[in-house]
């Protein structure tokens, strides 16, 4: 299931961003973004999709701000 696989993605991106990977986090999020993205798009009223949501962009922002890109993680 898809809702697995983002879970997958965010895990593993915030394994490799705590490990120093930083590009290839930035790949798995961007991926986990991309589902719940439109998890989200499908049902917007579902609150468990804007919560799941809202935690893959909050991630993917700590790694931005890791990354010195902390302007690029504004919009998240």
């Amino acid at each position: 299931r898809t809702k697995e696989l983002a879970s997958y993605y965010l895990n593993l991106g915030n394994f490799q961003r705590n490990t120093r990977k930083l590009k290839e986090a930035e790949d798995h999020y961007r991926k986990a973004l991309a589902i719940r993205e439109k998890h989200l798009a499908e049902t917007p009223e579902s609150f468990t999709n804007q919560v799941s949501f809202g935690v893959v962009n909050c991630e993917y922002g700590v790694l931005l701000r890791m990354a010195d890109q902390p302007k690029a993680g504004l919009p998240l």
